[in-house]
C-alpha cells in the first residue's frame, strides 16, 4: 500500500546503485528496478529506460501490483510527488491508499511504495507503457489513421477491458492530448453495430466506455470512434470518420496485453 513514509529533499540524495530487474514474462507492463537512487534519478531512469514511474489509479491497479510479486520488504519509488499530489506522468492524484484518513503534510515530498520503513535500498517501480502503444500527433482522418498504423506500427488501439482502458489513460493524462483520439473501433454502415478492426464486434453487453453510457446508433451516429477526456475520464465517441485527429496505434514489435 501506499505509505506516509516520505522522502524530503535531504533523505534523497542518500542512494548508491545494486539492481535487480524482473523479467518481461513475469510481470508484463512494470519493471522493478532495485537500483539505489533518489526520487529524481528514479524519475529519470524510468523515462529514459522506459516510459515513467508507476502510476497507481485504483484499488484494482494496487493490489495487481502486489499479486504481481510488488510485496517487496525493501521501499521502492513510485511516481508520486506533492504538488498537490500530482504523478510524475502529469495525472492528478485522485485515488489515495495512505494509511489512515489524511494525506502527509505537504513540503515537497516524494512518496515510496512499502510494506516496512526500511532506508536500506531504494529502488523504483516503472512501466513501459510506449513500448505497448504510441501515440501519433499527426492530423489524420480515420482511415488515414488505421493505414499508418498498419504500416509503421501494429494496428489502431484496442480497447477490450476496463484494465485496457486504465493502461491507456495513464499514458494519455501526461500527454496534453488537445482534443479526440482515434482507436481501432467504427460502425458497420449497413448493419449498424460497432465491430473492433480485428473483426470483434463490440456487443451491447461488453464492457464499453462510451460518454453518457449508450453506444451511439443510427441514423444519427458517425461512423468512427474516438477517445477524449469528458469531466476528468475519457470517454469514447462517436466521429465524423473525415475529421483529423491524433490517434494510438499499437505497436508492432512489442504488442502484448498489460
Amino acid at each position: 500500500m501506499i505509505t506516509d513514509f516520505l522522502s524530503s529533499e535531504k533523505t534523497r540524495e542518500l542512494w548508491k546503485p545494486s539492481i535487480l530487474l524482473w523479467p518481461d514474462d513475469t510481470l508484463p507492463g512494470y519493471k522493478l528496478v532495485m537500483q539505489n537512487l533518489n526520487w529524481y534519478e528514479a524519475q529519470n531512469y524510468c523515462r529514459t529506460n522506459f516510459t515513467d514511474l508507476v502510476s497507481i489509479m485504483n484499488d484494482r491497479q494496487n493490489e495487481e501490483l502486489k499479486d504481481w510479486g510488488m510485496n517487496s520488504t525493501t521501499p521502492f519509488w513510485i511516481g508520486l510527488l506533492y504538488d498537490d499530489w500530482e504523478w510524475a506522468d502529469g495525472g492528478y492524484s485522485a485515488y489515495r491508499n495512505w494509511p489512515g484518513t489524511t494525506n502527509p503534510l505537504p513540503n515537497k515530498y516524494t512518496v515510496l511504495l512499502n510494506n516496512k520503513t526500511s532506508l536500506t535500498m531504494i529502488g523504483a517501480l516503472c512501466s513501459f507503457l510506449a513500448e505497448l502503444f504510441k501515440l501519433i500527433k499527426e492530423l489524420m482522418t480515420w482511415e488515414q489513421a488505421l493505414k499508418y498504423c498498419e504500416q509503421k506500427h501494429n494496428r489502431l488501439l484496442h480497447i477490450e477491458s476496463k484494465e485496457d482502458q486504465s493502461v491507456v489513460e495513464q499514458s494519455l493524462r501526461g500527454a496534453n492530448v488537445p482534443g479526440p483520439v482515434w482507436i481501432g473501433l467504427r460502425q458497420s454502415r449497413l448493419f449498424g453495430f460497432w465491430v473492433w478492426i480485428n473483426g470483434i464486434p463490440l456487443k451491447r453487453e461488453d464492457w464499453h466506455n462510451w460518454e453518457g453510457g449508450r453506444q451511439p446508433e443510427q441514423p444519427l451516429s458517425h461512423h468512427c470512434a474516438a477517445m477524449a477526456m469528458e469531466k476528468g475520464d475519457f470517454k469514447w465517441s462517436d466521429q465524423d470518420c473525415l475529421s483529423i485527429h491524433y490517434f494510438i496505434c499499437e505497436d508492432r514489435e512489442t504488442y502484448r496485453r498489460v
